[in-house]
């Protein structure tokens, strides 16, 4: 998957991820907290005497790995716990000896949870490897002197609440980004075009998410609609009403439906959006033409029948118009399925890690029980919080309106989540087909 995928993912459970990484700082402060503290001393020897040849110098460093061996051993471990009055097995977990060949210091170090005892043990091992080394006088290279006497530490070596906690903040981190990824991607969710094809059985687009900014062009947040509106177009030329949908109630179809019809309006004389669930109509470029005739059977958007939905269709599509309808999903909405059925092709609007397979698939079955032309699916990522208002001046300056070409008003067009702007005035009209004539509102003969 490309690391754009991840995004989304990561700011879609960015509060537990923060979470997680909060409780696992907390747990290690705590647990450091209570932990026993262990101390350290260290007493420092000199192998050798301190200027010499370079023979007995380098024989000396020899002899420093040898009495850094003997300090664990089990005679002088023995002969110091006796004078500490402390075991043997004590010392042996505690006392540690290492020596630079190089400068020639033996380094004999005792830890313990108490920092008077871990100063009483290095320095009771290194008194000890004092009097090994005074059984041969005759050899100056075996000679041990000692620098620096342990001292008591005034500070533990351990528990490190300055690496624990760090440490146990990014195990929190990666660990909650590793359980997110792999319930996103083992999960019942719909992540790629591959995978959503598969379910829908026709061709998917993908909208990558766009964060619509004040001053930006027009014309480049509206191209990937373009390319939806072309295939369209391409896949059925005598196209006169198209069905948006979804499969979740939060899926963005409103705003992917105002965008596809803001594109057709520079290329359609007449071009309407209607709402299926409220049936309020918006037309975006030319008037809605109303015929005369008697009022529609239906007096709620939901009760709607086939025979009303064509007979609505027949009556605002004229000549080349275009009649854009959005609704929700078919697996909820009566209208959205008698929609499905009149329309020419349907467009079903899939978002990108949040839509699940198994929904998917539902709203399909419902498409096809109703002989629905599903012509293409848009898998799109949730927009950007900042909204982009696109008024009717700059519309038609870019050439890409909403409501040009006509008497639209040029109403704002806000993220894919956002509902559509509403004229009651337009929608009163078409329901009641009172013929009674308006400024985007007209009768024909």
């Amino acid at each position: 998957m490309e690391l754009t995928g991840f995004v989304p993912i990561i700011r879609r459970w960015l509060g537990v991820i923060l979470i997680a990484t909060a409780v696992a700082a907390g747990v290690g402060l705590l647990l450091g907290s209570n932990a026993e503290k262990t101390y350290e001393a260290r007493a420092e020897l000199l192998v050798g005497p301190l200027s010499t040849d370079t023979d007995t110098m380098r024989a000396s460093g020899d002899l420093g790995q040898t009495y850094a061996e003997l300090a664990t051993t089990d005679e002088v471990l023995s002969r110091a716990a006796e004078k500490l009055d402390v075991s043997k097995g004590q010392l042996r977990t505690g006392v540690r000896a290492t020596a630079n060949s190089t400068t020639r210091f033996l380094v004999v170090r005792a830890r313990s949870h108490d920092a008077e005892a871990a100063a009483a043990s290095a320095n009771a091992v290194a008194a000890e490897l004092l009097e090994l080394g005074k059984q041969d006088p005759t050899r100056p290279e075996g000679q041990l002197r000692v620098i620096d006497p342990a001292d008591v530490p005034s500070s533990p070596v351990s528990p490190r609440l300055d690496l624990i906690v760090p440490l146990a903040a990014l195990a929190g981190l990666l660990g909650s980004i590793t359980l997110v990824l792999l319930f996103e991607f083992v999960g019942d969710t719909a992540e790629s075009v591959e995978k959503v094809e598969a379910l829908t059985g026709v061709s998917t687009i993908a909208v990558k998410r766009r964060r619509d900014r004040p001053g930006a062009d027009l014309a480049a947040e509206l191209e990937p609609y373009r390319i939806i509106a072309t295939h369209l177009d391409l896949a059925a030329p005598s196209v006169r009403c198209v069905l948006v949908t979804g499969v979740t109630d939060d899926d963005g179809t409103a705003g992917l439906a105002q965008r596809l019809g803001a594109v057709w309006a520079r290329r359609r004389p007449a071009v309407t959006l209607l709402d299926a669930s409220t049936g309020e109509l918006t037309p975006l470029a030319g008037p809605v033409i109303v015929a005369r005739g008697s009022r529609p059977r239906w007096t709620e958007a939901e009760a709607i029948t086939v025979e009303d939905a064509t007979e609505l269709r027949e009556r605002i599509v004229l000549d080349d118009g275009l009649l854009v309808v959005f609704g929700q999903p078919a697996t909820v909405s009566a209208a959205t399925l008698v929609w499905a059925r009149v329309a020419d092709a349907t467009v079903l609007s899939v978002r990108r890690f949040q839509a699940r397979r198994s929904m998917i698939t539902d709203a399909v079955t419902n498409l096809e029980v109703v002989d629905a032309n599903l012509a293409l699916t848009v898998l799109h990522e949730r927009p950007g919080t900042t909204r982009r208002a696109f008024s009717g001046r700059e519309a038609k300056a870019s050439g890409d309106p909403s409501g040009a070409d006509g008497d639209g008003d040029g109403e704002p067009m806000d993220d894919l989540d956002e509902a559509l702007p509403v004229e009651p005035e337009v929608a009163a009209d078409l329901v009641a087909s009172n013929g009674s004539g308006r400024s985007s509102t007209r009768s024909s003969s």
